[in-house]
């Protein structure tokens, strides 16, 4: 599959356990770069465990242990020698609720650059003005920069935590079922953005609705009960799939 020759991330036989109980069996993917990959699947299937170990956000939860591998650009993300606040630079992360922090719209975005040391304000001027740009928000924003980003609608919310994550040009993106807390306008928003941003990051997102997988995504890998049963180029995964799990799953045969 051509989607597939540039591999950004690989997933090497990784298996994921919360205690005793094993949230993943030996999963092998490879994530093509510079394209959206959407994991889906039925509640609990494993697809946000799978999206939170890609930058270790796994780590923060007790007795976790995984086995296995995760490649990025080649560099086994959980090695000793693994520096996770430089892997979690290189891959952001966005939740389902949108959770911006109680500070002005542009600090919100400034955040990460002045964690890096980053204070010139006409660097930092530039560097939020971009960020808001790319996250379809300038326009709503540029007015109000100064004002709490706690009074921005909810869709709005979530541009800018996509702003917030972006600006500090991260190579692969997570995005964490983005917009099932939000009304359909605001979410078919966050899916434009989706398609805008597909050409400069890595996309990987988890989705409950199939029919978003489907108008977003490039590549779409189907999981159930922490396996992964398929993955392939959304349009074969769709209209051809080869495993007769999949198919029922995508018909509403699933039990």
């Amino acid at each position: 599959m051509s989607a597939m020759n540039d591999c950004i991330v690989k997933v090497d036989n990784l298996s994921l356990f919360y205690g005793t109980k094993r949230a993943l069996y030996k999963v092998n993917m490879d994530i093509p770069r510079q394209r959206v990959t959407a994991f889906i699947g039925p509640s609990g299937c494993g697809k946000s465990s799978l999206l939170r170990c890609i930058n270790r956000l796994n780590d923060l939860l007790d007795d976790v242990k995984i086995d296995g591998s995760i490649f990025l650009d080649h560099q086994d993300i959980y090695a000793k020698s693994s520096n996770v606040p430089a892997l979690r630079r290189r891959v952001g992360m966005v939740f389902q609720r949108p959770n911006p922090f109680p500070k002005s719209i542009y600090e919100n975005v400034a955040y990460g650059l002045r964690i890096q040391g980053i204070n010139q304000r006409k660097t930092l001027d530039e560097k939020v003005e971009l960020a808001l740009r790319k996250a379809a928000l300038w326009d709503e924003a540029k007015d109000r920069l100064h004002d709490s980003a706690l009074k921005l609608s909810s869709g709005q919310q979530q541009r800018l935590v996509i702003a917030r994550a972006i600006t500090i040009e991260p190579e692969v993106l997570l995005l964490d079922e983005p917009a099932s807390a939000l009304d359909p306008i605001s979410t078919l928003k966050i899916e434009e953005l989706i398609s805008e941003l597909r050409n400069q990051y890595t996309i990987i997102i988890v989705t409950h609705n199939m029919q978003q997988a489907a108008r977003v995504s490039d590549v779409t890998a189907f999981m159930n009960k922490g396996e992964l049963i398929e993955i392939g180029t959304t349009s074969q995964l769709f209209t051809n799939p080869s495993k007769k799990q999949t198919e029922d799953y995508l018909t509403g045969r699933y039990s």
